[in-house]
């Protein structure tokens, strides 16, 4: 198993502080927001810079993560470019996954319409990223319209491309009232990375993996007994991301390794 860390939770730090930070949690890659690539170009720097500096630091780029809206026809077009972007930075950097979300409703919301714009938007992405070598990780999200089981299902059967596929987030079912290892036994065929949080979702508090309201010992033990050998992401928010990453890394090697 490998670790790694989304980097969304320092958006205000500049992307070299945030490969140090990793690098000190003993993270082996790094999920990087999209905007931290954006702004570092921006500064006049280059994706083959950018590389050099994951070297340095003995990361590697695993998921380019944009935030994206595929369901609205308003903004569409800007969408679309934003992600054709990341997975041409994806390709630049060697990295094989960039992160998708579809909108901001939940599966029983979308819409006929929407749900045909959807599936076009991704065939059309996807033919971009398979040319590639990039897969689309559709993230399992809740009040997003993969936010249930059948809901993933129908999207994936929908598009059937092999460059669609899906990010798990085991926590992201528990606020749609699923139970994750229920989702994790039909979704795994279908799932090239998977994200671990945990929080106290009453209080929306981010909490180690250990002591929030989801049990991850029966997904570990399973990416185990499954043979699961990539990278896990450790997703989190706020300014003590790092130690929450820190200690659930802790964790969840004690757990795998015993």
């Amino acid at each position: 198993m490998k670790y790694s860390m989304c980097t969304t939770w320092a958006k205000e730090q500049p992307v070299e502080q945030v490969l140090e930070t990793a690098e000190k949690l003993g993270m082996d890659g790094i999920e990087i927001w999209s905007g931290h690539v954006d702004r570092f170009l921006e500064e006049g720097k280059t994706l083959a810079d950018l590389t050099e500096l994951l070297e340095k630091r003995g990361l590697k780029c695993i998921v380019i993560s944009p935030y994206l809206n595929l369901i609205e026809e308003k903004g569409l077009e800007k969408n679309m470019d934003l992600a054709r972007r990341c997975v041409t930075y994806a390709a630049a950097l060697k990295c094989s996954i960039v992160r998708v979300f579809l909108g901001d409703k939940g599966s029983s919301e979308v819409t006929k319409a929407e749900w045909m714009r959807c599936f076009d938007a991704l065939k059309d992405l996807a033919a971009d990223a398979g040319e590639k070598g990039v897969t689309l990780g559709i993230e399992a999200h809740y009040y997003q319209p993969a936010d249930t089981i059948h809901s993933i299902l129908r999207i994936l059967r929908a598009v059937k491309d092999p460059a669609v596929r899906l990010i798990f987030d085991g926590f992201n079912f528990y606020p749609s009232g699923l139970e994750m290892m229920d989702a994790y036994d039909t979704l795994k065929k279908y799932s090239v990375h998977y994200h671990f949080k945990n929080l106290l979702w009453t209080s929306h508090e981010c909490v180690p993996l250990n002591e929030g309201d989801v049990d991850f010992i029966p997904l570990i033990k399973a990416l185990k007994q499954d043979g699961y050998d990539g990278y896990v992401t450790f997703e989190y928010f706020g300014e003590d991301s790092p130690e929450l990453i820190r200690k659930s890394k802790e964790w969840f090697v004690k757990i795998l390794e015993g």
